[in-house]
């Protein structure tokens, strides 16, 4: 009994020591996201904005393939970077993302599934679920 009693607290006191987790894990305010090379390679120079819950997909945004839980939209000028729930790999050729909206936007937005689709078999080979976009624009 002494022992669960002395486990107990240990772990108590161990959570009141540990930091907050950040609300924006995988860059903000200037700093540079993960440490995946080609996303890093792609965001090299940029800064990031305010995440934003939808992409406008009334305009034209271009897929860019990234690896790991991460996919990566270009609009305009802007590169927008979402973290996701799962993996969406669009690295290869054959490989097409299959997004499915949730809400009445045009875009994909946060919570929005996503599927990995095999263009010649036509098979799913993965899914992610979107977590918040954030906008990496030149550094001015």
């Amino acid at each position: 009994m002494r022992k669960f009693a002395l486990l107990v607290v240990g772990a108590s006191l161990g959570a009141c020591t540990a930091a907050p987790p950040s609300p924006y894990p995988y860059g903000y305010a200037g700093t540079s996201p993960i440490n995946d090379p080609r996303l890093g390679q792609l965001l090299a120079g940029r800064v990031a904005g305010q995440p934003r819950q939808c992409l406008n997909a009334s305009r034209s945004a271009d897929l860019l393939p990234v690896a790991g839980n991460y996919v990566a939209y270009r609009d305009l000028g802007t590169i927008y970077v979402s973290r996701t729930d799962g993996i969406c790999d669009t690295r290869r050729s054959s490989n097409t993302l299959v997004t499915r909206s949730v809400g009445l936007s045009s875009g994909p937005c946060r919570g929005d599934t996503a599927y990995v689709v095999d263009s010649g078999s036509g098979m799913t080979v993965g899914s992610c679920t979107f977590g918040d976009f954030v906008p990496y624009d030149r550094a001015r």
